[in-house]
């Protein structure tokens, strides 16, 4: 998953915040939807043991996400780049290896991020896609690939930079921590 981020300010101490995440040990992830073409919606429990966080019920927690390494690496191997060319980008230096792996969307494609790539070299079958009326195609598209498959089927010259810069931040996901006193005092993990 990723690293915990407290989103108000909480009534105890804690070096947990919103600029310094508390990294979470990931005790239980199970899904709880079963089936072909539901959507996968999981328990997950974290141990907030020595973090200071403290919750009650309502309260939501960011989960700040870490792109998996091999997702990294496809992306890495599909751009026909080594991921150590330094990228300046939002006021910050990182290799392009560390901006995939934690600061970059790597797994949700979007409009914008198709638009990019049919500007970036002759995919006329992807342009197509783009226009109005190609919605249902469109949209089967954008949530049956990820990064690395659009680099296979739409290749094109890609410098680490334009690259960074082609896909949006990896942005925080909030979730419901607790609904429940009894939960909160039952357990230091949600």
């Amino acid at each position: 998953l990723g690293v915990v981020a407290v989103l108000r300010p909480v009534a105890s101490v804690s070096a947990a915040s919103r600029e310094r995440p508390f990294a979470a040990e990931v005790l239980a992830n199970q899904r709880i939807t079963w089936g072909e073409g539901v959507r996968d919606v999981r328990h997950v429990e974290l141990s907030l043991a020595g973090s200071g966080i403290r919750y009650e019920p309502g309260d939501s927690i960011g989960i700040v996400p870490v792109n998996p390494e091999q997702t990294v690496a496809a992306v890495l191997a599909a751009a026909r780049l080594d991921g150590t060319e330094t990228v300046d980008r939002d006021g910050r230096q990182r290799t392009l290896a560390e901006w995939l792996a934690t600061g970059l969307e790597i797994t949700l494609v979007t409009r914008p991020l198709l638009a990019k790539f049919a500007e970036r070299g002759p995919h006329p079958g992807l342009a197509a896609l783009l226009q109005p009326g190609r919605e249902v195609e469109l949209r089967a598209l954008m949530t049956g690939v990820q990064l690395a498959d659009l680099l296979e089927r739409y290749p094109a010259d890609w410098d680490a930079a334009t690259l960074a810069g082609a896909l949006r931040p990896l942005a925080p996901r909030l979730y419901s921590i607790a609904s429940s006193a009894r939960e909160i005092a039952a357990s230091t993990c949600f």
